[in-house]
């Protein structure tokens, strides 16, 4: 057992951020001492992302000059190195991800995994219920060519749910300033040669609030990313 921080980004999650607070009362993890939030909230947001931030988290950092995911959690991870915790969640805020998986991801790091990934896919013919038929093969397509950079099986390089050992995060650092962070650490974790634990989890369309991610302009991003880390 350790302490543990959990990074969120956020830009007009109101609805996500809503569910995901009122999910976590009920959740195990809501009753451990050691568990704390951090959100980074996008100044512009224009719904109540702040507000309901502030309620759930132990530290929330306005995201003023640099837009995009990977620059919201770099600004979190170096907020977290001043006082880091044993272990580091990272997880999307629109409510997609359930607080049991976040369950299983901390206990595989207790139990020695260094780097957890949650896998919402389930296979080329098994789309998962709400994803779009776009984004289903999009996503297979990027895994299947970042399996093959990386020399190793990539069931989901997209995933939004990730946990890291202290030490292993601050060894992979990551620098993506947009939706290309997954695929750098993916490719960071080759070049270390830290094994990546993935685990199945069950995924749900998000809740309310518009997807940030561009299809196309984002995909051809992650997919450079995957060539050249």
């Amino acid at each position: 057992m350790g302490t543990i921080s959990l990074i969120m980004p956020a830009r007009d999650e109101e609805e996500g951020l809503t569910l995901l607070e009122q999910e976590f009362s009920k959740s195990f993890l809501s009753k451990r001492s050691d568990f704390s939030f951090m959100i980074v909230v996008d100044a512009r947001s224009s719904d109540k992302t702040m507000e309901i931030s502030q309620n759930l988290a132990d530290i929330v950092i306005l995201q003023r000059e640099k837009w995009g995911k990977g620059e919201a959690v770099k600004s979190a991870i170096q907020k977290w190195s001043e006082n880091p915790s044993d272990i580091l969640i990272m997880m999307d805020a629109d409510g997609s991800y359930r607080w049991d998986d976040v369950e299983k991801v901390i206990h595989a790091l207790e139990s020695g995994a260094k780097v957890v990934t949650g896998t919402r896919l389930r296979g080329l013919f098994s789309r998962v219920e709400g994803m779009s038929m776009l984004h289903h093969f999009g996503n297979h397509g990027l895994a299947f060519l970042a399996s093959i950079r990386n020399r190793r099986r990539i069931r989901d390089l997209c995933s939004g749910l990730w946990g890291f050992r202290a030490e292993a995060i601050m060894e992979i650092a990551p620098s993506a300033e947009g939706f290309d962070l997954e695929a750098e650490i993916h490719g960071r974790t080759r070049v270390l040669r830290i094994p990546v634990v993935q685990i199945p989890i069950q995924w749900r369309r998000r809740v309310g609030g518009e997807a940030k991610i561009r299809s196309f302009a984002d995909g051809l991003r992650i997919l450079f990313r995957v060539i050249r880390t």
